[in-house]
């Protein structure tokens, strides 16, 4: 099973990467240079070199002792070459007196240089290869000594095993010394970053407070997204605790009053008193139930509120249309009419549970809390920037000093009301707030001071 990735061997391992990359690269740079250097004074070097030769050769009394001097000083060269070389390229000498060649190396031609060639650098072709070398003449002014120099061609120059040698050491040698502080160094850099993960460790659900300010400034959006996310995590743990306290609060009442009246209908025989016990029962179920709807409802709406990726585009009228024909039965049981007017097309980009949540609600609170024979008018408007979605009842209204305190959860004006729980206007409001959108409350008929209307505007920039 493989250990568990480093991020102090990923950065050693990209360091010694680059470093060897590096190494490559000035490596080529140099055998280009050097091998420009030898391409560009080829001609120099072979021209002083056969001249060098010819003056000494030339001072030299016979022939034997000529072929003797070529042949020692080739025999040096080659163990200075293995010696000193960065290049494979070794000189080679040949020696005409007249028309007759004193000596030669091994496998080149003895034809004697033309006057032409003489001083310049030409081409000779060996016996055993297909390159031409390069090679430079010189002769004594009588013609009586020819001295020809020759040098294998700059393009056909590999690099030894020695002059590899002298490169790659290097590199090896420095490694170790590379590696030890590029270790120590990466390893006390990333001290501040483990001192931030210890203190991300200790943090529990019971203690959420941010981490302590770092002064590095790389590190420095790291310790404030983790606060941030502290934040919001410690805010969303509040929210529960106390969205459960009122939850469990609110379910005693009606479970309180289907407890009193079961007791009351086992210990009466009275067929009035158990008929009053069953109504009690069922109207203690009815609430129960609805509170319960409505904390799952709320609750969905949370989740939704963190979750941008759910949105579809809608036509809001046909959602609209859908939503208030579930609503008529309710509606006409108190006689009460809705008006729709809307586009026929109207297009969102939504959470579709959400903005279903929304719609009910407000229709709902506008059939609850209108008096019978009223009208309702839901009213969609669209212009160019925003879509306004607008619903207004005949009830009783809300007072402008409680118009923020209804979006509360569990809050009602009127605290006797059995039917409501107090948490339809704060599943509206955060709907609204997930869709980016504002809500405004205000008296349907302000010369009475009575009726409600909810005016919700979307930007049209969700499409």
């Amino acid at each position: 099973m493989f250990a568990q990735p480093s991020l102090l061997k990923r950065l050693m391992f990209s360091i010694l990467t680059l470093s060897f990359i590096l190494w490559c690269t000035v490596l080529l740079f140099m055998i280009n240079e050097l091998k420009i250097f030898h391409d560009h004074f080829v001609a120099i070097n072979l021209e002083t070199t056969a001249q060098q030769q010819l003056s000494v050769v030339k001072e030299i009394p016979n022939e034997e002792a000529i072929a003797h001097y070529a042949n020692e000083n080739d025999r040096l060269q080659k163990n200075m070459y293995k010696k000193l070389s960065i290049y494979a390229s070794q000189y080679y000498l040949q020696i005409w007196r007249g028309e007759k060649i004193i000596y030669s190396a091994a496998d080149l031609p003895i034809t004697k240089p033309l006057l032409s060639d003489l001083q310049h650098l030409t081409n000779v072709q060996p016996l055993r290869e297909e390159k031409p070398w390069l090679a430079w003449s010189e002769s004594t002014t009588n013609a009586d000594i020819t001295v020809r120099v020759l040098q294998s061609p700059p393009f056909g120059f590999s690099v030894s095993y020695r002059s590899v040698g002298f490169y790659l050491i290097p590199f090896l040698i420095s490694v170790p010394f590379l590696f030890f502080p590029v270790w120590w160094a990466i390893s006390r850099g990333l001290r501040p970053l483990n001192k931030i993960a210890a203190e991300i460790v200790t943090r529990t659900y019971a203690n959420l407070s941010n981490i302590s300010d770092t002064p590095y400034r790389e590190l420095s959006p790291i310790v404030i997204a983790v606060n941030r996310l502290m934040e919001k995590i410690n805010s969303r743990i509040q929210r529960e605790q106390e969205f459960l306290h009122d939850a469990a609060h609110e379910l005693k009442t009606p479970l309180a009053v289907i407890q009193l009246n079961s007791e009351l209908l086992i210990s009466t025989t009275d067929p009035l008193t158990q008929q009053m016990a069953l109504d009690g029962i069922q109207k203690g179920v009815a609430r129960a139930t609805r509170t319960t709807h409505q904390l799952l409802a709320s609750s969905r709406t949370d989740n939704h509120l963190y979750n941008r990726e759910v949105s579809v585009i809608i036509n809001l009228t046909q959602l609209l249309q859908d939503r208030l024909a579930q609503w008529m039965s309710l509606a006409l049981q108190k006689n009460i009419e809705i008006e729709l007017e809307a586009p026929c097309a109207c297009e969102l980009k939504v959470d579709l549970e959400s903005i279903t949540l929304l719609i009910d609600n407000l229709i709902d609170n506008a059939i609850k809390y209108s008096d019978n024979g009223s009208i309702i008018q839901v009213c969609l408007i669209k212009t160019p920037t925003t879509i306004t979605l607008q619903i207004s009842d005949q009830g009783c209204g809300i007072p402008e000093d409680y118009r923020e305190k209804v979006f509360e959860r569990f809050f009602r004006l009127n605290q006797k009301d059995s039917y409501g729980t107090g948490l339809g206007l704060s599943i509206v409001k955060r709907v609204v707030q997930q869709h980016a959108a504002t809500i405004e409350l205000s008296h349907n008929q302000e010369e009475l001071r009575r009726g409600l209307r909810v005016i919700i505007k979307f930007s049209r920039h969700l499409l």
